[in-house]
């Protein structure tokens, strides 16, 4: 076994990848001979003598382990090191950073180290011209990847993300990405506005509260300087610190990510509002949003809800019990909430085809008639037809009671109905437009009932004409 990081040129054929720009791009651990999610770089610094990094979120231990293997490295014992704290403790380097001067030179180096308890610590370096020397730079801050924002057009999007990995994940697809050091624990830099003006400016934020706080600090140092800013929280029904490495796990093209953003409004910035909303206290701030119009709420809310650092649905819920409203009468199913990615329509009808064969003894294709009425109704704006759907059986308890359950629970504003008029039918689909699911329909509707629905086969002849009153 070797004693050390082989040459770059030979342990990039050890691990089936390329070198790229002093580094080595490879498939991670389990991954296909023709990705390129995992990065190492060789680091003299490091124990290991290599720092990894996994744009596809992999685990840096198994990839650290992937990378030994694979250059024949032998197994590292972990050394105790002293803890910022005083403490000792057992550290491990997850990974490393390196921020460089408009000269390309080494200038801050960012170590992301975690111990047995899973505390983490991201001690600083500076370079000293022949090593890195603990400590900060004594010069100004620099933004992550200073030398490739110089050299980008003045019309190339910049992204600004929390942390140097996600600037690195969204570098791996060709965007140009950056951040600043320490993250959102402390203040965007003053002297990064140069860098950053008449430049187009997209801010990606964390999912919880420090991240947001920290996405309106950029805003707002960059609202006057950059050509124009947005300020996007890719997560915002989440506050679990989620964030743009996350979103490109899924997106791994950043196809979505690029629909988001050219969707995004771009930030304005309101005197009359944000300057005044620092100095108010949380409780006053929503105490004036549940006094304005919906016209006036849907202005300020998103700003308001990163202001605060909570996602939109809990600034919704706090600023609705203030006005006191009274909540949603809707039943509790008729709520839905919207996925946030695309559904493959083959993978739900095979999902629900499965589950309606589980609990219900059905004639061939009789699940997948199911399957397909159901979409059939959540998509029924789509359609000039629609076709009614029929359960008969031979006789009493075969099961039709359960399919209309299935339907009921899977289906849009679904109402389960028996022996109805005619003219609640026309009332209530007039006033709350349901799915309506109707037991016994042959023996306890009239014909006048079965004429109403059976009209509503087409949109030409969906019509019902009754008088009221006058009229």
């Amino acid at each position: 076994m070797t004693s050390g990081f082989p040459p770059l040129a030979r342990a990039a054929e050890l691990l089936g990848g390329e070198v790229r720009g002093g580094e080595i791009l490879c498939p991670g651990p389990g991954h296909t001979d023709s990705d390129r999610s995992l990065s190492v770089r060789p680091s003299k610094d490091n124990a290991e003598g290599f720092i990894t990094h996994s744009f596809a979120g992999d685990s840096c231990v198994e990839c650290r382990v992937h990378v030994r293997k694979k250059c024949d490295l032998p197994e590292l014992k972990n050394s105790k090191a002293p803890q910022k704290n005083g403490g000792d403790g057992v550290w491990q380097v997850l990974a490393e950073h390196i921020y460089r001067d408009e000269r390309m030179k080494p200038y801050l180096l960012v170590k992301k180290c975690i111990d047995g308890h899973g505390k983490k610590q991201f001690p600083q370096f500076h370079w000293d011209g022949a090593k890195w020397v603990k400590g900060k730079p004594k010069g100004p801050k620099l933004p992550y990847k200073f030398p490739e924002l110089l050299a980008a057009p003045r019309t190339t999007i910049v992204y600004i993300c929390e942390g140097e990995k996600d600037a690195d994940a969204l570098a791996a697809i060709g965007l140009l990405a950056t951040t600043a050091p320490e993250g959102a624990n402390a203040e965007w830099p003053a002297n990064f506005e140069p860098h950053f003006r008449d430049r187009r400016v997209v801010v990606l934020v964390d999912a919880d509260k420090p991240g947001r706080k920290h996405g309106q600090k950029i805003v707002r140092a960059l609202g006057g300087a950059a050509a124009s800013v947005k300020l996007i929280d890719l997560y915002p029904e989440r506050n679990d610190g989620s964030d743009a490495s996350n979103w490109l796990q899924a997106d791994t093209a950043g196809v979505k990510l690029m629909k988001v953003v050219n969707d995004a409004p771009e930030w304005e910035t309101s005197a009359d509002s944000e300057t005044k909303d620092e100095h108010k206290s949380e409780d006053e701030l929503i105490t004036e949003l549940a006094a304005l119009d919906r016209l006036g709420y849907a202005k300020r809310r998103k700003d308001a809800a990163a202001r605060i650092g909570i996602t939109l649905a809990e600034l919704d819920k706090l600023v609705a019990e203030t006005r006191s409203e009274p909540r949603s009468q809707e039943p509790a199913h008729w709520q839905v909430e919207r996925w946030r990615e695309p559904v493959a329509t083959a993978d739900l009808l095979t999902d629900l085809t499965q589950i309606y064969s589980r609990y219900v003894v059905l004639p061939e294709h009789g699940a997948t008639a199911m399957a397909l009425w159901i979409l059939h109704a959540w998509a029924i704006e789509a359609f000039h037809c629609s076709p009614i759907l029929m359960f008969c059986s031979p006789e009493m308890r075969c099961g039709k009671s359960t399919a209309m359950s299935l339907l009921y629970w899977t289906g849009p504003r679904t109402v389960l109905a028996s022996n109805i008029s005619p003219a609640a039918i026309f009332r209530y689909i007039e006033a709350e437009h349901p799915t309506l699911l109707t037991d016994e329909a042959e023996t306890n509707q009239s014909e006048e009932a079965r004429g109403i629905l059976n009209s509503g086969h087409t949109r030409e002849t969906a019509y019902v004409i009754r008088c009221d009153g006058e009229r």
